[in-house]
């Protein structure tokens, strides 16, 4: 039995979640929207984390489990997902290997793409499209690769970061847009105000901004993973400006909204200047860091960010009347 979705086509996008997931849906005819508006209806484009000296792993470093649901429910999408991390302790990871790929093959079978994390070499979310019972193969497509070369059943969660995880679209309903506007709003807020992050080396919303600060003094600043932050954070920071800016033109009920869109116009143009300043290499996985005068440059482009950015929550916490 071999069965590929052809229609099935992984969205370029920064943030490969997103760009992956959107795919699925709309292959499926579940979304038929644009991209940014799921980006940021979803709420993951209000996801801003940073590792205290910018290691690449920063945009991943999340509850994948838990995050991912509540972002497509915020679409009135059902998912489940299967997610293990890897080790040479377990016996039974083979058997968990054959249970996603059944549930795999049974969504495709359903006309439905399966949302994964690393299908190709590329450390990246992608998707899987088809498969081929016959030669034990799953087809897969990646970041930058929509004709990768086939995963083999028994390597699916075998990637140089060994994660099992694959989201699996099960039902949809009609989308509440106020309530879908309103959650990711207040999702928004609850990570520009955390205190915590789940490891101790990152942080999300505004003491991401103080990691990203202080990186820029360190002597172990990862000049590789900084381009990356910059690449991925530069998409989002659009995409809350597109978001914010077209719920002030769609409806009346977040009044004064239109002030954080233009202040994240503000921001967005800031990260993309950093992401001019310092491009990301995907060839140079040890890129020497920046320069002493272009980092003092970003860091008056960062502290510029930070201050619209605080300045926009605030006017977000006003339009949903919200006390800080």
């Amino acid at each position: 039995m071999k069965k590929i979705l052809d229609q099935a086509h992984l969205t370029p996008a920064w943030c490969s979640y997103a760009g992956g997931i959107f795919s699925v849906l709309n292959s499926a005819g579940i979304w038929k929207d644009e991209f940014w508006k799921l980006y940021g209806l979803s709420g993951m484009a209000f996801q801003f984390i940073v590792h205290e000296e910018c290691c690449p792993s920063s945009v991943t470093v999340y509850d994948w489990v838990n995050g991912h649901y509540h972002a497509m429910d915020r679409l009135g999408v059902f998912t489940s997902c299967d997610e293990l991390f890897y080790s040479k302790q377990l016996q039974t990871f083979s058997l968990l290997q054959q249970h996603c790929t059944d549930k795999i093959k049974q969504s495709i079978d359903q006309g439905k793409a399966v949302l994964v994390w690393a299908p190709t070499p590329v450390l990246e979310f992608g998707i899987i499209k088809g498969y081929d019972d016959d030669n034990r193969l799953l087809f897969a497509e990646a970041v930058n690769d929509q004709n990768p070369d086939p995963l083999m059943y028994d390597n699916l969660g075998m990637s140089e970061v060994p994660i099992i995880y694959c989201q699996y679209v099960l039902d949809h309903l009609a989308m509440d847009t106020h309530k879908a506007i309103t959650n990711s709003l207040q999702f928004g807020l609850s990570e520009w105000r955390k205190e915590n992050h789940i490891h101790p080396q990152y942080a999300c919303g505004r003491k991401a901004y103080d990691f990203l600060l202080q990186s820029m003094d360190s002597q172990k600043l990862n000049g590789f993973g900084l381009g990356y932050i910059l690449a991925v954070y530069q998409e989002s920071k659009q995409v809350l400006h597109q978001f914010l800016d077209w719920i002030h033109t769609s409806t009346k009920e977040y009044p004064g909204i239109e002030e954080a869109a233009l202040l994240f116009r503000q921001v967005a143009e800031n990260f993309h200047k950093m992401h001019e300043l310092w491009p990301f290499n995907p060839g140079a996985r040890q890129q020497e860091p920046p320069s002493q005068p272009l980092r003092q440059e970003m860091k008056e482009l960062i502290q510029s960010s930070k201050d619209r950015e605080q300045r926009a929550m605030k006017v977000i916490e006003k339009s949903l009347n919200i006390e800080s």
